[in-house]
């Protein structure tokens, strides 16, 4: 995982710009997946970014993570599903279920911006 440096924090790719070449070849409705705010919240160090909190992160993240979903929907995604796979990593990694219980907030902070008809169309992936 890459270490972030510096803020702000912003995508260089929306996972909407993968829905324009899908569309050329999709004849059912299509699902466009996303990584979710935890797994990216991995990006910041464990020290303190000179002028850059791991709160102004956060924010950012979670800006960003929003952008992302509402342009998949506006690009015409039929539903957006966040890949979870650090769950399980949390999981094996901390026993106590604190870290599991901060990936899970964090992601429920970015589904709260939505409305209840958009997070229908939003999903949550695990791997198995």
């Amino acid at each position: 995982m890459p270490r972030l440096t510096a803020g702000p924090f912003r995508f260089k790719l929306y996972a909407d710009q993968y829905l324009d070449s899908a569309k050329q070849y999709a004849h059912l409705p299509l699902k466009q997946a996303v990584i979710s705010p935890s797994a990216l919240s991995l990006m910041y160090p464990a020290e303190d970014i000179p002028d850059y909190t791991r709160q102004q992160f956060i924010d950012d993240l979670l800006n960003e993570h929003e952008t992302e979903i509402r342009r998949c929907f506006e690009k015409g995604a039929y539903k957006v599903q966040i890949d979870f796979t650090e769950g399980r990593f949390a999981v094996k990694l901390d026993r106590t279920g604190e870290l599991l219980n901060s990936f899970i907030g964090l992601n429920n902070l970015a589904l709260a911006r939505f409305s209840a008809e958009d997070r229908k169309r939003i999903g949550i992936h695990t791997a198995r």
